[in-house]
């Protein structure tokens, strides 16, 4: 029986990256030692030989500058691993360990597996896999999978790898299934019908269920090249329909109109309606492009009998507020006709800059016209005996007109108009 032969090893590059030398040499060497095992060889003068002849040139040039190499593998190994891997200097080991993040294409896996070879380096001893892991909740690519990780009490790596996988696997999943509907749907396109153009005669609109052969194309069937670059008048981009499943535009919200369905960019809406609704009750979104599992919603509370809500009148940069006191909001907001009186008053300080939040009236799915926001000290005067109070406090302005204005929890708690267990004041 002839013997089993055995793929060869790569030679191993010394002059490719010296900062990385160290750890290539190492793992180079684990490489060589599996050929060994696999090829049966122990004659130690055989070894030797062998470990330079696979090493490559630039590793044997490296050898005849050194001395008291010896004869055999033993000798010969020591003095490359001693050239190869000098004195480590910890902190620098630590620092390249620390500056490792995740590549957009790499797997979970094959991150911690490149981790684990650095941390081997550092010194941390029973701390690495905790160190791997605090990395990898740091540096790794998906934002979506971080918000999920945090969400455990105990977060251990071998959690970190069951959760990485699996969503992996559900996103490998979900684009062969959405490929699949995209292909379906492209052919359901490729079979729609046609509308035939509407003659001078007064004849109605006829219409057709097949193609016409490889005639010359009529003026009003586009082909589907024409179309693939065609804009979508609901989001603006070509390669679909409008309405299309497909759609980006889908379900979402214009920031110009406020209507659902396309993107403020294609939005023909001269200008955004004012919505007539008291903001009194308010619930507040992160705008991200997360799923929905993954987005923090706050609800706040039923505006039922809202002339009961508690009120205050509260001075910011001189000038007197009403604001209804909702301790279930996490925001305050203003109205743009008081965001007017302010701006224009005797102490206008005020720098309005933009804001991502979105504020929705209570059971609306549209949300309310954001202008901005401003930070701004706010103070209350001294009632019933209490001293008076200040704090620093954001508001958001919205594009409403006399819709009122509200003071959030936070703030209700700094100014000690709110305490849990005690009196709640109403200030009229």
């Amino acid at each position: 029986m002839a013997a089993m032969q055995h793929p060869t090893l790569a030679p191993f590059s010394v002059l490719s990256d010296s900062a990385t030398l160290s750890q290539r040499w190492t793992i180079w060497v684990t490489s060589f030692e599996y050929f060994l095992d696999a090829s049966n060889v122990t004659d130690k003068k055989r070894q030797r030989a062998l470990l330079l002849h696979l090493a490559g040139p630039e590793v044997q040039e490296v050898f005849e500058t050194l001395s008291d190499t010896g004869d055999d593998y033993a000798a010969a190994f020591e003095k490359l691993d001693a050239y190869f891997k000098p004195q480590k200097i910890i902190p620098f080991e630590r620092h390249m360990f620390r500056q490792a993040t995740q590549d957009p294409s790499e797997t979970m896996d094959t991150y911690v597996t490149r981790l684990k070879r650095l941390v081997q380096t550092c010194d941390y001893g029973t701390l690495s896999n905790e160190m791997i892991r605090d990395q990898v909740l740091e540096k790794c690519y998906s934002t979506r999978l971080r918000r999920r990780l945090l969400r455990e009490e105990i977060l251990t790596l071998d959690v970190i790898l069951r959760i990485a996988r699996a969503l992996e696997a559900s996103d490998r999943q979900a684009q062969q299934i959405e490929g699949t509907k995209n292909s379906e749907s492209d052919a359901e396109k490729s079979s729609a019908y046609f509308i035939q153009p509407r003659s001078n005669t007064n004849t109605s609109r006829e219409f057709r269920s097949e193609r016409p052969a490889a005639s010359p194309q009529r003026q009003d069937s586009p082909s589907d090249d024409r179309l693939s670059k065609r804009a979508c008048y609901c989001c603006g981009r070509d390669g679909h329909r409008a309405k299309d499943a497909s759609c980006p535009a889908n379900n979402k919200a214009c920031n110009k109109c406020g209507k659902l369905g396309h993107f403020d960019r294609v939005c023909k809406s001269a200008r955004r309606p004012e919505q007539s609704e008291r903001v009194r009750h308010i619930e507040q979104r992160e705008n991200d492009n997360f799923s929905d599992d993954d987005e923090y919603v706050f609800k706040l509370n039923d505006p039922k009998n809202s002339e009961q809500q508690p009120s205050v009148t509260i001075t910011v940069h001189g000038t007197d507020i009403p604001v209804i006191i909702d301790s279930g909001a996490s925001v305050n907001v203003l109205d743009k006709n008081t965001f007017n009186r302010l701006y224009n008053g005797p102490q206008n300080t005020i720098k309005l800059s933009d804001s991502r939040v979105k504020l929705f009236s209570y059971g609306a799915v549209t949300p309310l016209p954001v202008l901005g926001k401003f930070d701004a000290m706010v103070t209350i005067p001294a009632v019933s005996g209490e001293t008076a109070s200040s704090t620093n406090a954001q508001f958001i302005v919205v594009n409403t007109m006399d819709s009122g204005c509200l003071l959030g929890k936070s703030i209700t708690i700094a100014l000690g108009l709110l305490r849990v267990g005690t009196t709640f004041w109403n200030y009229s």
